[in-house]
């Protein structure tokens, strides 16, 4: 049996010396290199230190004078402060006054605005009422308009009746609107009309009522448009070319006529027409 053994070779003593005069020689410079290091650093510390201490002294001097100024600085505007508190306090106090005042003055504004709201309200109500009287007004007047035309109407027609027996036109009531009661069916009739019925009729077609009988039925005559009553042969008969004292000239009598037969209806040219006839 054969065993084997290892055997290393031998170290080169002569590069290992070489070797380790190199790093000797090499930490050597590198000592040096860190002593000039720390010299340097030292003397850069010394040169700093001075410097700060050189700047100390300067900045205490400079902090010492700004310091002074400062103080008078503030001094001063402590000064001006308090002066502008005593005078901002009576301000804030006129000022605290004036609001005061202005509150009551709204107070009272909102004491009249509340005053002239309830009068607003009330005039709107007054308004709403006039309004609907104005309405009422108007829708009364309109029918007693109506009325009146359909009076006119009627007047005319009977402004140009010849005898006693021929048919009047009815009036009618200016409030209701219907004919008015006991009515005179002809000429006749209506001369015939007792003291009381002519008042009746009077009031009814809201004329005034004379005193007197004769005056009572020249009226009632006027409101129903007739002409005054003519005697002869027994018989009493109505005229429009034999009265007196008469304005119808023949002309407006024809044309009187013709108005009452035709359809277009009375107008206030008619109105005037009969006032003028009438003596109104």
């Amino acid at each position: 049996m054969t065993t084997t053994q290892d055997f290393s070779p031998e170290p080169d003593l002569t590069a290992l010396r070489e070797s380790s005069e190199g790093l000797v020689v090499q930490m050597a410079r590198f000592g040096n290199m860190v002593q000039r290091l720390t010299e340097t650093v030292t003397e850069l510390r010394t040169e700093f230190r001075r410097e700060i201490a050189e700047l100390r002294t300067e900045f205490r001097g400079e902090i010492a004078e700004l310091r002074t100024e400062f103080r008078g600085e503030i001094a001063e505007l402590r000064g001006e402060m308090a002066e502008l508190r005593t005078e901002f306090r009576g301000e804030i106090a006129e000022l605290r006054g004036e609001v005061t005042q202005l509150r009551g003055e709204v107070t009272e504004l909102r004491g009249e605005v509340t005053q002239l709201r309830g009068e607003v309200t009330e005039l709107r109500g007054e308004v709403t009422q006039l309004r609907g009287d104005m309405t009422r007004g108007m829708s009364t007047m309109q029918t007693e308009i109506r009325i009146l035309n359909r009076n006119v109407t009627s007047r005319l027609g009977n402004n140009i009746m010849l005898n006693g027996d021929d048919r009047l036109e009815p009036l009618y009531n200016l409030t209701t609107g219907e004919i008015i009661a006991n009515c005179p069916a002809t000429l006749g009739e209506l001369e015939q009309c007792s003291a009381t019925r002519i008042t009746a009729l009077l009031r009814e077609l809201d004329e005034v009522v004379p005193r007197s009988l004769e005056d009572k039925r020249r009226r009632l005559r006027l409101a129903f448009g007739v002409p005054r009553l003519m005697a002869g042969n027994g018989c009493r008969k109505w005229s429009l070319s034999n009265r007196r004292n008469s304005n119808l000239t023949p002309n407006a009598s024809r044309s009187l006529r013709r108005l009452s037969s035709s359809d277009r209806g009375p107008s206030l040219y008619l109105e005037h027409v009969y006032n003028s006839t009438m003596g109104v």
